[in-house]
Order: C-alpha cells, then sequence, then structure tokens
C-alpha cells in the first residue's frame, strides 16, 4: 500500500498545509520531512512553530544547497560559453587560414603558369643558344680547318726534329687526315678543292721525307758493313753477323716511323705505296749486299773437292740448305726490325725467294746429274729431316725459302723414281732375256730349301724389284710410288711369266710324265711369286686418312709430304689413292686366277686324256673298261706327283694352299668320272668303282703325299 500524505491526512488547516507545499517547493525540500512535520504536528499542537522552524531550516539548507548547485551549474554554463566563444573565435581563425590557403593556392597556381611560360621561353632560349653555338663551331671548324694546313706545314718544316718525336708526327698525320676527310665531306666550300691539294702535298712531303730518313739510315749502315768487309778483306772467313750488327743498331730509330706508315695505310693509299717502297729498298738493299756471298759460298760448298764424290751429295745438300735457311731467318730478323710482318708482303717475299732461288740454282744441278740411288734417297731423308722438320713452326714466315726446299725435293723424288725404273728394267728385263739356269733348277731348290730348314728361294729379278719398291716406298710421293709400283708390278709379271715359259720349255730326261712335270713346274713356280708378289706388293698401302679419309692397315704410312710441308706432287686425292692400290692389287690377283685356273684345267685335261681319247675312237662306248683303267692308272700315278708339286711350292704354315687348289681339280676328275658311269649306265655296278669310291680314292693319294716325309717326296 502507498503511504498517505501527511498533508492530506492530518488536522492541520488546508491553508496551512498549502502554505507548506508551497514553502517546500519553493525551497526544493522533500514532502516527507512535511509529513513528519505534520505527524508531529498532530501529535504534539505546541510543537507547530518548532517544527516550522525545523522545516523552514531545512528548507532554507535544501535552498543552500540549491543555490550552490545553481551557482556551480551557472559555473559550468559560463565555462561552456567561454568555450564556445573560443570555439567561435577559433572556427573564425580557421576559416580566415582556409581563406588564406586558398588565395595561396591561387597564387601558387599563378606562379606555376608563370614558371612553365618562363621555362618554356628559357628553353627555347637555350636551343637557340645551342644552334648558334653550333654555328659557331661550324665556323670555328672551318676556319680552323683551312687555317690548319699552314699550321702543319710549319710544322712539317722541323724536318730531323720531327722525325725524332714520333708520336708528335702521329698526332701530325692525324689532324692531317681529319682536316682532309673534313673538307672532302663538305664539297660545297668555295675553298674544297685547293684545300684538298694542300692535304695532298702535305702528306706528300710527310712521306718523302719519311722515305728520305729510311733511306739514308740504310745507306749508312750499308756503309759500315762495306767498311767493315774492306777492312777483313784479307781474312779467309768474316763473321755472319758483321752482316747484320749494323743495321740492328739503326732500326730501333726507324722502327715507329714505318709503324706510323703501317698504321695509316687503310687511311691513304700514298702511305701504302710509301710502306712497300720502303720495303721494296730494303729488299734490293739486303739482296745487293748478301747475295753475292751467299751464292759465293753456295759454289764453294758444291766445288769442295772433299764434297764432289755422289757419295757426299747429302751432305753437301745439308750444308748449303742449312746455310740458306739459316740466312734466310737472319734476313727475316732484320727485316722484322725495321717493319711489321704481314701477309702479303711482296718485297720480304721477293727477299726470301731470291735466297732460295740461289739455293735451288746451286744444288738443282748436282741433284739431277746423280747416278746413284742411294745417294739421291739419302739427299731425300736429309731434305726431310734436316731441312723441312727443324722449320715447321716458321713455314709462314720463310715459305718462299722454303718452297726452293720442297721445289729441291720434288726433284730428288723424281731423279730417284728414274734412277729406280732403270733398277726395275735392269734387273727385270735382264733376267727375262738371258736365264741363269740356276734360276731353273726346279723343283730341286724348292726340296733343297726347305729340307734344310731355309727359306725357300726366289726369283732374283722378284727380289730386286721388291727392294726397288721397299727402298722408294718412304721417301716417294704417294702418286709417284703408285706409278712406280704399277710399273714394277707389270714388268714383274711379264718377267715372271717369260720364265714360266722358259720353264715349261726346258728339256727334261726321258720319263714318263715330263710333259706333267713341265707343266707343274711352269705353272707352280708362276703362281707360287705370284702369290709373293701379292704379299709383298699388300705392304705398300698408304694412310687414306692423311690423303682425305679411309682407313689403312697398321703398317701403311701417309702420303703426305714431311710436316704441313705438301708439294705439288703430292695433291692426290683419297678416292685416286684408293682406285690406284685397288688397280695394282687387282691386276695381280686377276694374274693369279687366270694361273690358278688355267693349272687346274691343263692338269684335268691331261689326267683325264685316256677318257678323251676314248670318246674320240669309240663313241658308241665300246671298250669303255680298258679306257677306265687307264684312266685310273693315270690318276693313281699323277695325282701323287701333282700333291707332291703342290706341296713343295705352295705349302705354308697352315698347310691350305695346296688343298685350296687341288680342290677344282678334284672336282673336274669326279665330274669325268661320273660322265663315264652315265654314258655306259654303270651307276651302281659292283664290279665298277663309284662315284663316292672314286673321290675318297682321290682323296687317299692326295692325303698320302701331303703327310709323307720330304725325303720320300724327293726320292719319288
Amino acid at each position: 500500500m502507498e503511504d498517505p500524505d501527511p498533508f492530506e491526512s492530518g488536522t492541520l488547516p488546508g491553508s496551512q498545509v498549502n502554505l507548506l507545499r508551497e514553502l517546500a517547493d519553493a525551497l526544493g525540500g522533500d514532502r516527507g520531512d512535511d509529513a513528519g512535520c505534520a505527524k508531529l504536528a498532530l501529535t504534539s499542537p505546541s510543537l507547530e512553530y518548532e517544527i516550522f522552524c525545523q522545516h523552514w531550516r531545512a528548507a532554507e539548507v535544501s535552498r543552500m544547497r540549491r543555490r550552490a548547485s545553481q551557482a556551480s551549474s551557472q559555473r559550468g554554463l559560463l565555462w561552456l560559453r567561454q568555450l564556445q566563444g573560443s570555439c567561435r573565435d577559433a572556427a573564425e581563425e580557421l576559416n580566415q587560414l582556409l581563406a588564406g590557403l586558398t588565395e595561396l593556392e591561387q597564387q601558387h597556381q599563378e606562379v606555376g603558369k608563370k614558371s612553365a611560360t618562363l621555362r618554356r621561353l628559357c628553353e627555347a632560349g637555350l636551343s637557340r643558344q645551342d644552334q648558334l653555338g653550333s654555328f659557331a663551331d661550324g665556323i670555328s671548324q672551318r676556319l680552323e680547318v683551312l687555317g690548319s694546313a699552314a699550321e702543319i706545314a710549319r710544322v712539317l718544316n722541323r724536318g730531323d726534329e720531327l722525325l725524332a718525336a714520333p708520336a708528335e708526327l702521329a698526332s701530325l698525320l692525324d689532324r692531317l687526315e681529319e682536316s682532309a676527310a673534313y673538307t672532302e665531306s663538305r664539297y660545297d666550300f668555295s675553298e674544297a678543292k685547293s684545300c684538298l691539294n694542300q692535304f695532298d702535298h702535305l702528306r706528300t712531303r710527310a712521306c718523302i721525307m719519311l722515305r728520305a730518313n729510311l733511306q739514308r739510315g740504310l745507306e749508312r749502315a750499308e756503309s759500315q758493313v762495306q767498311e767493315l768487309l774492306w777492312e777483313l778483306s784479307e781474312e779467309s772467313s768474316v763473321d755472319t753477323q758483321i752482316f747484320y750488327t749494323a743495321f740492328q743498331v739503326a732500326a730501333p730509330s726507324f722502327r715507329p716511323l714505318m709503324a706510323i706508315l703501317r698504321q695509316r695505310m687503310g687511311s691513304h693509299v700514298q702511305y701504302a705505296a710509301t710502306l712497300e717502297e720502303l720495303e721494296a729498298f730494303m729488299a734490293s738493299l739486303r739482296i745487293r749486299l748478301v747475295g753475292d756471298v751467299v751464292a759465293a759460298h753456295l759454289t764453294s760448298l758444291l766445288e769442295d773437292p772433299h764434297v764432289a764424290a755422289q757419295s757426299q751429295l747429302a751432305k753437301v745438300v745439308r750444308q748449303t740448305g742449312s746455310y740458306m735457311l739459316d740466312t734466310a731467318s737472319r734476313e727475316l730478323r732484320c727485316f722484322e726490325a725495321f717493319f711489321e710482318v704481314r701477309h702479303p708482303q711482296d718485297a720480304l717475299k721477293g727477299l726470301l725467294e731470291h735466297l732460295g732461288g740461289l739455293f735451288y740454282e746451286t744444288t738443282k744441278v748436282a741433284v739431277l746429274e746423280a747416278q746413284s740411288s742411294s745417294a739421291v734417297l739419302e739427299m731425300v731423308e736429309v731434305i726431310r729431316t734436316d731441312l723441312l722438320e727443324p722449320y715447321q713452326q716458321q713455314v709462314a714466315t720463310l715459305e718462299p725459302a722454303l718452297t726452293a726446299v720442297l721445289r729441291l725435293l720434288c726433284d730428288a723424288q723424281q731423279r730417284l723414281g728414274v734412277l729406280a725404273r732403270k733398277e726395275l728394267a735392269l734387273g727385270l728385263e735382264g733376267g727375262s732375256s738371258v736365264v741363269d739356269p740356276r734360276d731353273l733348277d726346279y723343283p730341286a731348290a724348292l726340296f733343297q730349301a726347305v729340307g734344310s730348314g731355309l727359306r725357300p728361294g726366289r726369283l732374283p729379278a722378284l727380289d730386286r724389284s721388291l727392294s726397288v719398291l721397299a727402298t722408294t716406298y718412304h721417301v716417294l710421293e704417294a702418286s709417284a710410288f703408285e706409278a712406280l709400283a704399277r710399273e714394277a708390278v707389270s714388268c714383274c709379271v711379264a718377267s715372271l711369266q717369260r720364265v714360266a715359259r722358259h720353264l715349261a720349255q726346258r728339256s727334261l730326261q726321258s720319263h714318263w710324265a715330263s710333259h706333267l712335270l713341265r707343266l707343274l713346274d711352269a705353272q707352280l713356280f708362276l703362281i707360287r711369286h705370284l702369290l709373293v708378289l701379292r704379299e709383298q706388293i699388300a705392304a705398300f698401302e698408304y694412310d687414306t686418312i692423311a690423303a682425305g679419309g679411309g682407313s689403312s692397315s697398321s703398317s701403311s704410312r701417309s702420303s703426305g709430304a714431311s710436316g704441313p710441308f705438301l708439294s705439288a706432287t703430292s695433291q692426290i686425292s683419297s678416292s685416286q689413292l684408293r682406285r690406284s692400290q685397288a688397280m695394282r692389287n687387282s691386276f695381280i690377283e686377276s694374274e693369279l686366277e687366270s694361273s690358278c685356273e688355267a693349272v687346274v684345267i691343263e692338269l684335268a685335261a691331261l689326267l683325264c686324256r685316256p677318257l678323251a681319247l676314248h670318246r674320240a675312237k669309240a663313241p658308241s662306248g665300246q671298250g669303255w673298261r680298258e679306257a677306265a683303267e687307264a684312266f685310273l692308272e693315270a690318276v693313281r700315278s699323277g695325282v701323287p706327283i701333282v700333291a707332291a708339286h703342290f706341296r713343295a711350292y705352295l705349302s705354308d704354315a697352315s698347310g691350305g694352299s695346296p688343298n685350296v687348289l687341288f680342290q677344282p681339280l678334284r672336282e673336274r676328275l669326279l665330274a669325268a668320272w661320273a660322265a663315264l658311269l652315265s654314258e655306259n649306265r654303270l651307276e651302281g655296278q659292283s664290279e665298277v668303282m663309284g662315284e663316292s669310291e672314286f673321290g675318297d680314292l682321290l682323296d687317299r693319294l692326295f692325303e698320302d703325299t701331303l703327310s709323307s716325309s720330304l725325303a720320300q717326296i724327293v726320292e719319288t
């Protein structure tokens, strides 16, 4: 329940209650206090005044508190009002600042526009200034070019003083060429032609000054050498260094000047012409100074009585060639002391060619007149090992001098080929025209050689031919040796065939198989020596890799010349080399095949002669038994002789050669026996030897002879 209002339930008059309420409201008091006061008043009316006073005091305290609160509120409100004023002032200041910034931004934009305009004006001014500067530089350069001729002429007038400063001379020539190039590019100048003429004249002056300076220096050095030679004229020998010392001393003063010309050869043709003229002058001066001395020394070496014999030709060539190459090396170093070596360099080439020509012309006659193949062979080896190989690293610089050595090598090889052909012709043709009876003592010589354990003898002419090829194989070039080998093979085969004909026509003691023996000795002699020739010739192969490709056996050699030196005769392609080798090998193979085929055919015809006679006499087939017995008798008596000769002529370590040649003979004899049986319808008859039995008979006869001792074969 709610508490009753004390002002309504009391006994106080209504006017008092209203007064209290108004007072409470005015003082901001609490009605509860009034209610308490009212209760007290009801209980103690006498105390109304006291209650009223307490209530008034309470109301007064409340009023004071409210006034203090209002004062505090007034102070806070005042602070807020002050803060509001400050904020209003700050806002006004900010507005003023914003207005100032806006104005400043506008001014900044105006300044930027003015700066951009000013920049454009400055750039235009600078561009104009650059144009004017370039124009002024062009005018200045033109004036400098037009005036450089006089300044260059003044510097050139210094003469020897300028030549003593190569760097200044090089700078002066660079300026001259730059001015000339600029003038040539500005053909529109009214004075361009006259300026170019002045520059050409100045260039000519500079070249003449350089040429005269070097020529005077070279002539002074030459005169010094001549004076020394005159002083030493009574001496028996003169040191070679005398010809070079004066030039080597003078070279450091002139080489920088020649380098200036060398560096400017591409800028103007006059520099190149001057340098080449000076090089030619140097070469002619050196030839004049040492040419006669070299020629006299080479001639004295050849005319020395101690080396005049054929056996001393190699020594002479070694001495003369070494002297010439040493002189060429000295001349090259002397030339390099003045000039830079370049390619091509006609003056240096002419100098070295002159020295090489002196050597070649001096020794050529001795080489071409040589009559001993051993002397020429030794000479070729000396040229390769002592003259060419030591200078392999200097081919590029000493090529003209080495070319003369190569020419002499080619002449020596050609002379060796001529002498080798003479020896081949003498050995083969002499041995074939008059045959030594000892060379025809076959097969006794073979049995004796085999029986004694010695190597079976061969035709001496064949051994001499193979010896000539073996000697020239490592000396001649590929093309020359191949021609010699083909010629030797052809001559050897022809000589063997002639000797074989002598064996076939020789007279023997009365023997029932004389014709068979002559046939076997002639044909097997030819086959035996063709086998030897094929084996020996096969060893003379060239390395086709060096000639352009392919491969060869380990016994082959290169077809090129010594080191990097290739003469004209050695330029044979690998295909030509292989074709040439195949031709000589195939020629021997064809002769060997034809000889083997001929001996098989003739032996078969000889052994089958009884059957051939039977067919000729009795075509109807009568008398076949006599023919068969005669054929078997010929086989039984002839096959051992054939086998013995096969073994004597064709036996080797494997024992396969006799069997290889016997197999086609066996097939022909079997075919003849089979034809006899077929013609007379004797197949399968027990009293007649069958084809297989006949083959066994042939094998047994052949194998028994091969397995017999040599003594038994000789007795047979």
